[in-house]
Protein backbone atom coordinates (compact mmCIF):
# COMPACT_ATOMS: atom_id res chain seq x y z
CA UNK A 1 0.00 0.00 0.00
CA UNK A 2 1.34 3.37 -1.43
CA UNK A 3 1.83 6.17 1.65
CA UNK A 4 -0.78 8.67 0.25
CA UNK A 5 -3.56 5.67 0.11
CA UNK A 6 -2.46 4.89 3.39
CA UNK A 7 -3.05 8.84 5.10
CA UNK A 8 -6.07 8.88 2.83
CA UNK A 9 -7.41 5.76 4.55
CA UNK A 10 -6.02 6.79 8.03
CA UNK A 11 -8.31 10.42 7.25
CA UNK A 12 -11.16 8.26 6.31
CA UNK A 13 -11.50 6.19 9.47
CA UNK A 14 -10.55 8.96 11.79
CA UNK A 15 -13.03 11.36 10.24
CA UNK A 16 -15.89 8.15 10.97
CA UNK A 17 -14.75 7.79 13.88
CA UNK A 18 -14.71 11.44 15.01
CA UNK A 19 -18.58 11.66 13.44
CA UNK A 20 -19.47 8.69 15.10
CA UNK A 21 -17.97 10.28 18.47
CA UNK A 22 -19.86 13.76 17.94
CA UNK A 23 -22.65 11.51 17.17
CA UNK A 24 -22.97 9.29 20.26
CA UNK A 25 -22.21 12.55 22.12
CA UNK A 26 -25.26 14.48 20.86
CA UNK A 27 -27.99 11.65 20.89
CA UNK A 28 -27.25 9.86 23.74
CA UNK A 29 -26.62 13.04 26.50
CA UNK A 30 -25.40 10.56 29.49
CA UNK A 31 -22.82 8.81 27.74
CA UNK A 32 -19.01 9.84 28.48
CA UNK A 33 -17.47 7.41 26.29
CA UNK A 34 -13.78 7.94 28.16
CA UNK A 35 -15.73 6.81 31.72
CA UNK A 36 -15.62 2.79 32.12
CA UNK A 37 -19.26 2.52 32.85
CA UNK A 38 -22.80 4.29 32.07
CA UNK A 39 -25.48 4.53 34.85
CA UNK A 40 -29.42 4.05 33.35
CA UNK A 41 -31.46 4.88 36.06
CA UNK A 42 -35.04 3.37 34.99
CA UNK A 43 -37.69 4.04 37.57
CA UNK A 44 -35.40 2.96 40.78
CA UNK A 45 -33.92 0.40 38.87
CA UNK A 46 -30.41 1.44 38.14
CA UNK A 47 -28.42 -0.64 34.99
CA UNK A 48 -24.88 -0.33 34.39
CA UNK A 49 -23.68 -0.68 30.45
CA UNK A 50 -20.29 -0.12 29.84
CA UNK A 51 -19.57 3.04 28.01
CA UNK A 52 -17.80 1.88 24.75
CA UNK A 53 -20.86 -0.25 25.10
CA UNK A 54 -22.64 2.12 22.11
CA UNK A 55 -19.72 3.57 20.50
CA UNK A 56 -17.85 0.30 19.11
CA UNK A 57 -20.93 -1.03 17.33
CA UNK A 58 -21.91 2.02 15.73
CA UNK A 59 -18.51 3.34 14.71
CA UNK A 60 -17.70 -0.06 13.04
CA UNK A 61 -21.36 0.11 11.64
CA UNK A 62 -20.47 3.81 10.63
CA UNK A 63 -16.91 2.28 8.84
CA UNK A 64 -19.28 -0.85 7.06
CA UNK A 65 -21.79 1.58 5.51
CA UNK A 66 -19.29 3.91 4.69
CA UNK A 67 -16.27 2.02 2.87
CA UNK A 68 -18.92 -0.31 1.22
CA UNK A 69 -20.15 2.77 -0.53
CA UNK A 70 -17.04 4.06 -1.35
CA UNK A 71 -15.87 0.60 -2.80
CA UNK A 72 -18.76 -0.35 -4.44
CA UNK A 73 -18.22 3.35 -6.46
CA UNK A 74 -14.38 2.05 -7.54
CA UNK A 75 -16.47 -1.51 -8.36
CA UNK A 76 -14.13 -3.00 -5.44
CA UNK A 77 -11.07 -2.60 -7.89
CA UNK A 78 -9.18 -1.76 -4.89
CA UNK A 79 -7.85 -4.57 -2.41
CA UNK A 80 -6.62 -2.64 0.74
CA UNK A 81 -10.17 -0.70 1.12
CA UNK A 82 -11.74 -3.94 0.24
CA UNK A 83 -10.49 -5.46 2.97
CA UNK A 84 -11.13 -2.68 5.38
CA UNK A 85 -14.40 -3.50 4.10
CA UNK A 86 -14.75 -7.43 4.85
CA UNK A 87 -13.17 -6.83 8.24
CA UNK A 88 -15.63 -3.64 9.33
CA UNK A 89 -18.80 -5.65 7.68
CA UNK A 90 -17.54 -8.94 9.88
CA UNK A 91 -16.74 -7.36 13.18
CA UNK A 92 -20.11 -5.22 13.12
CA UNK A 93 -21.95 -8.09 12.31
CA UNK A 94 -20.11 -9.85 15.66
CA UNK A 95 -20.87 -6.76 17.74
CA UNK A 96 -24.70 -6.47 16.70
CA UNK A 97 -24.55 -10.34 17.91
CA UNK A 98 -23.94 -9.29 21.21
CA UNK A 99 -25.89 -5.94 21.20
CA UNK A 100 -28.54 -8.69 20.58
CA UNK A 101 -27.85 -10.93 23.89
CA UNK A 102 -27.98 -7.50 26.11
CA UNK A 103 -31.12 -6.61 24.28
CA UNK A 104 -32.95 -9.96 25.48
CA UNK A 105 -31.65 -10.01 28.58
CA UNK A 106 -33.24 -6.94 28.97
CA UNK A 107 -36.10 -8.34 27.52
CA UNK A 108 -35.92 -11.08 30.22
CA UNK A 109 -35.69 -8.36 32.79
CA UNK A 110 -38.43 -6.30 31.54
CA UNK A 111 -40.54 -9.19 31.37
CA UNK A 112 -39.97 -10.27 35.25
CA UNK A 113 -40.20 -7.06 36.51
CA UNK A 114 -43.90 -7.14 34.84
CA UNK A 115 -44.40 -10.77 36.60
CA UNK A 116 -43.68 -9.44 39.82
CA UNK A 117 -45.57 -6.38 39.70
CA UNK A 118 -48.41 -8.74 38.93
CA UNK A 119 -47.91 -11.11 41.24
CA UNK A 120 -47.74 -8.16 43.78
CA UNK A 121 -50.91 -6.51 42.85
CA UNK A 122 -52.81 -9.91 42.65
CA UNK A 123 -51.61 -10.05 46.74
CA UNK A 124 -52.75 -6.82 47.39
CA UNK A 125 -56.40 -7.69 45.95
CA UNK A 126 -56.62 -10.63 48.09
CA UNK A 127 -55.39 -9.06 51.19
CA UNK A 128 -58.22 -8.93 53.53
CA UNK A 129 -60.25 -5.47 53.95
CA UNK A 130 -58.19 -4.68 57.29
CA UNK A 131 -55.28 -5.09 56.08
CA UNK A 132 -55.73 -4.05 52.19
CA UNK A 133 -56.48 -0.66 53.26
CA UNK A 134 -53.34 0.66 54.57
CA UNK A 135 -51.16 -1.06 52.19
CA UNK A 136 -53.31 -0.73 48.78
CA UNK A 137 -52.04 3.51 48.76
CA UNK A 138 -48.28 2.43 49.63
CA UNK A 139 -47.52 0.05 46.55
CA UNK A 140 -48.43 0.73 42.86
CA UNK A 141 -47.73 -0.94 39.95
CA UNK A 142 -46.51 0.24 37.24
CA UNK A 143 -48.08 -0.71 33.44
CA UNK A 144 -44.87 0.43 32.19
CA UNK A 145 -43.14 3.86 30.56
CA UNK A 146 -42.79 2.75 26.56
CA UNK A 147 -39.03 1.32 27.21
CA UNK A 148 -40.33 -2.56 27.45
CA UNK A 149 -42.15 -2.44 24.03
CA UNK A 150 -38.96 -0.05 22.73
CA UNK A 151 -36.38 -2.68 23.78
CA UNK A 152 -38.87 -5.46 23.24
CA UNK A 153 -38.84 -4.35 19.70
CA UNK A 154 -34.73 -3.86 19.26
CA UNK A 155 -33.64 -7.42 18.35
CA UNK A 156 -35.58 -7.48 15.17
CA UNK A 157 -33.86 -4.32 14.30
CA UNK A 158 -30.73 -6.01 15.21
CA UNK A 159 -31.17 -8.46 13.20
CA UNK A 160 -32.89 -7.16 10.09
CA UNK A 161 -29.14 -4.78 10.36
CA UNK A 162 -27.39 -8.17 10.55
CA UNK A 163 -29.02 -9.46 7.25
CA UNK A 164 -28.29 -6.69 5.60
CA UNK A 165 -24.40 -6.47 6.84
CA UNK A 166 -24.29 -10.38 6.33
CA UNK A 167 -25.48 -9.30 2.29
CA UNK A 168 -23.35 -6.47 2.30
CA UNK A 169 -20.04 -8.93 3.18
CA UNK A 170 -21.45 -11.50 0.79
CA UNK A 171 -21.59 -8.80 -2.11
CA UNK A 172 -18.10 -7.20 -1.66
CA UNK A 173 -16.84 -11.03 -1.33
CA UNK A 174 -18.31 -11.91 -4.64
CA UNK A 175 -17.06 -8.81 -5.98
CA UNK A 176 -13.00 -9.08 -4.53
CA UNK A 177 -13.07 -12.70 -6.00
CA UNK A 178 -13.74 -11.80 -9.34
CA UNK A 179 -11.92 -9.02 -8.79
CA UNK A 180 -8.67 -11.21 -8.36
CA UNK A 181 -6.18 -11.80 -10.48
CA UNK A 182 -6.47 -15.24 -12.11
CA UNK A 183 -2.97 -17.01 -12.89
CA UNK A 184 -1.98 -17.49 -15.95
CA UNK A 185 -2.14 -21.19 -17.07
CA UNK A 186 1.74 -21.83 -18.69
CA UNK A 187 1.14 -24.19 -21.58
CA UNK A 188 4.61 -26.30 -22.61
CA UNK A 189 4.15 -27.22 -26.23
CA UNK A 190 3.96 -30.81 -26.90
CA UNK A 191 6.34 -32.16 -29.59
Amino acid sequence: MKYKTLIVESVWLVAIYVANFIAIKSWIKPINVWEPTLNVNFNDGLIQVEGQGAFIPTFLLAVSLVYFIKEALYRFKRQPQNYITLASTFLSIAALFGLNYVFNMLITLFNSFQQMGAGLSKLVESLPAELGEGVKPAITVSTGNGIDTLIAKMPVVVIITQLVLIIMLAICAICIGRNLQKPVAVTTPTP
